[in-house]
């Protein structure tokens, strides 16, 4: 799983944008709640939901240079670096630049109950 740093020395040398004590101001963080097993199967959330998940926000990180995104989950980490290493690789120059952030605290699902790999736990998929 990439290492969680705070955002770059850049963005945090860049001046305030608004005046808190004055000004009203809304932040939105992009979020995605992504259930491992639900009305699908491990495949799918490889073939399908973890790349687009990966896919669908570094299009939007290339578009909007203030887009920030948060994920979470462990073993879906897991699954990205597995099956999807040239964008595993990307995701952690996101990661360092402040882009991505890998949120919670540990895994959710078969792998982190058992100890196995996102591969061991999904049978064949692909």
């Amino acid at each position: 799983m990439p290492s969680v740093r705070p955002p770059s020395d850049v963005a945090r040398q860049a001046p305030p944008l608004y005046d808190l004590s004055k000004d009203r101001v809304l932040y939105c963080i992009g979020y995605a709640h992504l259930d491992t097993q639900w009305r699908w199967d491990f495949c799918q959330t490889i073939d399908h939901y973890i790349r687009d998940t990966l896919e669908g926000n570094f299009k939007l990180i290339e578009k909007y240079p203030e887009y920030v995104f948060n994920f979470t989950g462990s073993v879906r980490y897991e699954m990205m670096k597995e099956y999807y290493p040239e964008h595993y690789e990307t995701l952690k120059k996101h990661v360092a630049a402040g882009r991505w952030f890998v949120s919670g605290s540990r895994g959710t699902g078969p792998s982190a109950q058992c100890g196995t790999s996102a591969r061991e736990n999904a049978g064949p998929c692909r």
